[in-house]
């Protein structure tokens, strides 16, 4: 991102590609959060039930591990997801800087080539 000393952008496609990044990240990070709450609340309130719940001592020891293999299978579905969408807007950032780099370049590549031609050949 080129800014201008003020802190403004030169270009608002820059601009607009910033936004859009801090926009997805945001997203993300509220998806994730709201799923360990969920993933949390699960087992809490499990757990809780689980001591209340008038059974024999085996029994109830038998449905808290299956509940925590499920709960654990959940958890690892889930992380799978993270990893998946994490990588889908890593390899997008990524796009995006490569081209953000190109236009750079090749406005760094102009600018050259105008001082070239307006500066006077010293022989």
């Amino acid at each position: 991102m080129s800014r201008k000393h003020d802190g403004s952008y030169e270009d608002e496609e820059e601009l607009e590609d910033e936004e859009e990044f801090l926009e997805e990240d945001a997203q993300h990070w509220v998806g994730v959060g709201f799923a360990a709450g969920i993933l949390l609340g699960a087992a809490l309130g499990a757990g809780v039930a689980m001591l209340f719940a008038p059974d024999k001592g085996s029994r109830t020891r038998r449905r808290i591990s299956q509940r925590m293999r499920d709960l654990r299978e959940n958890a690892e579905e889930r992380l799978e997801d993270a990893r998946e969408d994490a990588g889908r807007t890593l390899t997008r950032q990524r796009r995006k800087i490569r081209g953000a780099v190109t236009r750079t370049a090749s406005r760094a590549r102009d600018v050259v080539d105008d001082v070239l031609e307006a500066a006077p050949l010293s022989r």
